[in-house]
């Protein structure tokens, strides 16, 4: 497979969006499992990005109640990551929780145009009242996932016998921060607001966009992506040549 800016010249980006608490790490984390792709998230990227280049920092400030990071940052993380070849080239790139508005979008579907990589988005849904059930009762786990900011977010599983220990290390579970009440209900409200505008952009320019109901178990909603992936050709051939491997 030949090499461009990074990335190899057929890699796909597939853009897993969604409410808080709908399930997007649990399938990203699947994909990543099942088929060999890259689990890009933006935040995780950030933090190791800033880590080792001589960028002002200054870029990355912001005043955003989300601690969303601005647009010229955004654009800087990509071109990074993909144009120049920073992220670990993969034959199928999958963003988690990105792009959360219309001017990400707008940036990544330059990226994918420059190295010509076919782009599709997954949006998953699941009704108000079950993502405020998932909120109250998932748990991360500070030991599993250390975090700069000490704000891990991949959801933890509980130990059978102890629910508020974690089934990997034994340690103790706690509260996401963004899962607090009044920041759940900050970024629901601005999922709702922003993605009709990105599902309006993806649409006018034809790409593939997916909307899977994520209310049933995690099997069910991978069976469900997969099963749109299959009418989608460039990404349908991706996941052909990597089950072909697994």
């Amino acid at each position: 497979m030949s090499v461009k800016h990074g990335i190899p010249s057929a890699a796909g980006f597939v853009a897993v969006v969604g409410p808080p608490a709908v399930g997007k790490s649990t399938l990203t984390g699947a994909l990543a499992n099942r088929f060999g792709a890259r689990v890009f998230r933006l935040r995780e990227f950030a933090h190791e990005f800033r880590a080792r280049s001589g960028t002002d920092q200054r870029l990355f400030d912001t005043g955003d109640p989300l601690g969303w990071f601005p647009d010229k940052a955004v654009a800087l993380l990509l071109r990074a990551a993909f144009l120049q070849g920073q992220f670990p080239a993969q034959p199928m790139v999958v963003l988690e929780n990105f792009p959360g508005s219309l001017i990400q979008f707008q940036l990544l579907n330059t990226v994918a145009g420059q190295l010509q990589a076919p782009l599709a988005v997954i949006e998953l849904t699941a009704d108000d009242g079950l993502l405020s059930i998932r909120i109250r009762t998932r748990r991360v786990c500070l030991t599993c996932e250390p975090d700069p900011r000490g704000d891990p977010h991949r959801p933890a599983h509980p130990a059978a016998e102890h629910p508020d220990q974690c089934a990997s290390c034994g340690g103790a579970l706690t509260l996401r921060r963004g899962d607090e009440p009044q920041r759940f209900a900050a970024r629901l409200a601005r999922f709702r607001h922003r993605i009709p505008a990105i599902r309006q952009a993806v649409r006018a320019l034809r790409l593939p966009y997916h909307v899977v109901d994520a209310t049933s178990d995690p099997t069910s909603c991978l069976h469900r992506v997969t099963t749109a992936f299959a009418t989608t050709p460039p990404l349908a051939h991706l996941l052909t040549s990597r089950c072909e491997h697994f």
